[in-house]
């Protein structure tokens, strides 16, 4: 077999522009293919997670793989910060999928219970923050 993984695809609330997620629930999803011979044996994989796309770790094993096409997932509850994910098959970084990289930002006015509302309204989050700042004197 000749095994190989997809750039995986992150999910959760985006922010009102769409590039961006805000911090709670998400998933995490890719689909491991098959371009080579047929498997006679299980296969370990996993997600990894970086913060500059070039120092990885591991975080979720998503295996044992014994057919393909596998999709594999994991949801988690993550905070802000910038994030790169990709599955890494057998334990072996040269088999590693490309990478998917997602910037998930504060959700402004989450404590005043607006920010939905404000993000409906198409009104930036940074607007919404320089208003807090200015609102609060900081």
């Amino acid at each position: 077999p000749v095994l190989s993984a997809s750039a995986p695809t992150i999910s959760g609330t985006r922010t009102a522009a769409g590039d961006k997620l805000y911090p709670g629930s998400m998933s995490i999803t890719a689909t491991i293919s098959n371009s080579g011979g047929p498997m006679t044996s299980s296969v370990s994989a996993r997600f990894e997670y970086s913060t500059n796309n070039a120092n990885w770790y591991p975080f979720q094993e998503v295996g044992p793989i014994t057919t393909t096409p596998k999709n594999v997932s994991h949801t988690w509850d993550g905070g802000s910060g910038n994030f790169c994910f990709r599955v890494v098959i057998d334990n072996n970084s040269d088999t590693a999928g490309p990478s998917t990289c997602i910037e998930i930002v504060p959700q402004a006015g989450a404590f005043i219970g607006v920010s939905r509302e404000l993000a409906a309204a198409a009104v930036p989050d940074t607007d919404v923050w320089n208003f807090l700042k200015a609102f609060f004197g900081r």
